[in-house]
């Protein structure tokens, strides 16, 4: 009788769990590869502005330094959206940058992606401490909910952080080791954020920003995050911000910002956007983007961590190839950070190839982490997009257009120093090593598990 009982609770839970999987599995696939409108030709406004004045982060050291003097400078309100925010070295610099500035009566707003937040941040003491000040307030965008488990592929990609609703930052940085700072991880990513100034009064750019946030903010997929003040460890957590910020202040060397000798004059700044709500989404950016790279005359450098395209963007990049030479910077499939990613290039290098591209797999120390486009020698296009179905379809993302041909210059250079540490694949298959190109090393376990890769994203490219 009783191992009657057992066998039955056994069926029950195996059944279950057996159903759990399914909802689960058909969660993940399903949603995205229904309605998205992949012959759609919609395009995101392009609001120029007059020109304003940008500065160029290329280095990690400085990206954080420059998120505590924009932060240490806001006298009334700060905005800040990421894709992925830990309470690690540097992310509890940042978090004790705006508890220092709600101290003294800024206004700080949060939003953050929902699945990262829920697994990095909601059990953080700092964090908690910071999202309990009287002057915070956190959302979380699109987090997990067991009984909506299809919408889980929706997430916040943007990466901006806006200073009295004037001055802002964006790129393609998380707020984590991995992207800020010198210590903490030991395999760090190389990234790029922009700074946008205009004598710090509200520009055209700033507006569609704001504009933007407003709408993001304002979804009701969203959830707040509230903490208590008066809890123990949130108290405890406080004090630890108190030293933190006073600790930064002393050591980091936060001076003031001098606009004139750290930033380039540009003629024309646009920001890019695509939709931001929690569901499948046209192609909006990616039309865009296309549009512009057509109008390119001499070359066009197209930088990305990874490639994962459907058919509508191998045409895109078709269209681009029928005017004009585009060159593709990536991550060698052996070096780069994102398995899945690398995985499903090397299942698809020849269908990019067809388009009419060539590759440069970058071998370099770092995993390129950056998203780029140069258009000409005027044109350079920085942000949150990937060149991949998800940043397509699936994400909020958010790319600044920049007319500024010394900025184009310098990032000209620094793509052909990729391309000396790189192997490029023309479109007939011939390959050259840079000048400075190492060969990868690759072990055979890292080859076998490739391999096996190779096989299991063939069915998951639309959530990778």
């Amino acid at each position: 009788m009783k191992k009657t009982f057992r066998i039955k609770c056994f069926k029950l839970v195996l059944g279950v769990s057996l159903c759990f999987l399914i909802y689960l599995l058909v969660s993940l696939i399903i949603p995205p590869l229904i309605g998205t409108h992949e012959k759609s030709d919609t395009q995101a406004e392009v609001s120029i502005t007059t020109s304003e004045r940008v500065c160029l982060i290329d280095n990690n050291e400085d990206a954080l330094l420059w998120r505590l003097r924009l932060i240490r400078s806001a006298q009334e309100e700060i905005i800040l959206s990421t894709f992925d925010f830990r309470a690690d070295s540097s992310g509890t610099d940042v978090i004790a940058a705006l508890w220092g500035a709600a101290e003294r009566g800024v206004q700080v707003r949060l939003i953050i992606d929902g699945i990262n937040a829920q697994l990095h941040l909601s059990g953080s003491d700092v964090f908690q401490a910071l999202a309990a000040h009287d002057n915070v307030e956190v959302k979380f965008y699109n987090p997990i909910r067991l009984t909506q488990l299809w919408t889980v592929n929706y997430r916040c990609h943007d990466k901006y952080l806006i200073i009295d609703r004037s001055t802002y930052l964006m790129g393609g940085r998380n707020t984590s080791d991995l992207f800020l700072g010198s210590g903490g991880t030991s395999r760090q990513n190389i990234d790029r954020d922009i700074v946008v100034y205009n004598g710090g009064f509200t520009t055209a750019s700033a507006n569609t920003l704001l504009e933007y946030f407003d709408r993001i903010w304002l979804l009701d997929t969203n959830r707040a995050f509230h903490a208590e003040a008066e809890n123990h460890r949130v108290k405890k957590a406080t004090a630890i911000l108190a030293r933190r910020w006073t600790e930064i202040n002393d050591t980091k060397q936060l001076t003031a910002i001098n606009w004139e000798t750290e930033t380039l004059q540009t003629n024309e700044v646009a920001l890019l956007s695509g939709d931001c709500t929690a569901w499948n989404k046209e192609p909006m950016l990616l039309n865009t983007l296309t549009t512009l790279m057509q109008k390119g005359e001499q070359n066009i450098v197209l930088q990305t961590p990874y490639m994962i395209c459907n058919q509508a963007m191998y045409n895109a990049l078709k269209k681009v190839t029928d005017n004009v030479q585009v060159q593709v910077i990536t991550n060698a499939p052996q070096s780069g950070a994102n398995p899945w990613g690398c995985a499903d290039y090397l299942n698809h290098r020849d269908d990019i190839l067809e388009t009419g591209v060539d590759i440069c797999e970058w071998n370099g120390s770092f995993s390129m982490h950056t998203k780029t486009i140069l258009i000409d020698d005027r044109i350079s296009i920085i942000g949150s997009f990937n060149w991949d179905m998800r940043s397509a379809y699936l994400d909020t993302e958010m790319m600044l257009l920049i007319d500024c041909p010394a900025l184009n210059a310098i990032l000209r250079d620094e793509a052909q120093q990729m391309m000396y540490e790189g192997k490029t694949i023309s479109p007939d298959g011939v390959t050259v090593t840079g000048e400075l190109y190492i060969t990868p090393k690759v072990s055979a376990t890292k080859q076998v598990l490739q391999s096996l890769l190779r096989i299991i994203v063939r069915p998951f490219r639309y959530v990778l």
